[in-house]
């Protein structure tokens, strides 16, 4: 808690984002050549609700997190069918995506 209370939780976000979009063109090059995402977003929807609502939001913004995860790995074979070893582009796109969003 100390390194997000001096950093700033934007910071670490946004570093976050860019270590992933970065890790997602080294999987695509790899991938490509045949060589073979952070616990800071649960910390933002605490902060964005009082007491009250808090545990009601904290379990639409998990249900929503298991959901898109659930959808992305039952998706994913199909996109990669397609995509064939450029399939983490697509990851890229959106992680940057998201940087510049919360930038």
């Amino acid at each position: 808690m100390f390194i997000v209370e001096r950093v700033g939780r934007r910071s670490l976000h946004l570093v976050g984002l860019m270590g992933m979009a970065v890790s997602a063109v080294f999987i695509t090059v790899a991938m490509a050549l045949l060589i073979g995402p952070g616990p800071i977003p649960w910390f933002i929807v605490p902060e964005l609700f009082s007491q009250g609502p808090r545990p009601a939001a904290m379990s639409v913004a998990g249900f929503s997190n298991w959901s898109a995860n659930f959808l992305v790995g039952m998706g994913f074979q199909h996109v990669e069918q397609l995509c064939g070893p450029y399939v983490f582009i697509i990851f890229t796109v959106l992680l940057l995506g998201f940087f510049v969003f919360t930038y």
